[in-house]
């Protein structure tokens, strides 16, 4: 069972879909089927004192309800909204790097793990509009279950 998943700012449930391809003949078209939905949650730390030219850190942890394993082996964060609509959610007013830490990651049946960390950074051409602004970072990833 594939599952993604995808979560704005901080400590958020996130929704995950299941995907199973269904088998057929050679040269059949394969299609897809949902399973119901699935959670599991993601924590993440609240980035402060940004100001132009810096860089911070939101530290992930994912907490797995199942009971079965997750092998999570994406994880990825986007900019997606602000609070002032003078500093709108750009790549030139704040930035969402590439994960940092090691994929993919297994998570046991009903633990938590430390899932490593996304960088925020604000360009050094901000323009004061942003002092004060609250960005909302999703992060999206994706994880499969752990067949033993």
């Amino acid at each position: 069972m594939k599952l993604t998943t995808a979560l704005a700012a901080g400590a958020l449930a996130l929704a995950l879909a299941g995907a199973v391809a269904t088998s057929g003949p050679a040269g059949a078209e394969l299609k897809l089927t949902g399973d119901e939905a699935h959670t599991f949650v993601i924590d993440g730390t609240s980035v402060s004192g940004l100001h132009p030219g810096s860089e911070r850190s939101t530290a992930l942890r994912v907490r797995n309800p199942y009971p079965f394993d997750l092998r999570l082996t994406r994880l990825r964060g986007d900019v997606v909204d602000s609070s002032s609509p003078d500093c709108p959610a750009h790549p030139g007013n704040l930035t969402a790097g590439p994960h940092q830490g090691r994929l993919p990651l297994t998570v046991r049946a009903r633990q938590s793990r430390d899932a490593g960390s996304i960088p925020i950074r604000m360009p050094a051409s901000v323009t004061n509009e942003c002092s004060g602004v609250t960005f909302t970072i999703r992060i999206t990833g994706v994880a499969t279950k752990v067949n033993k």
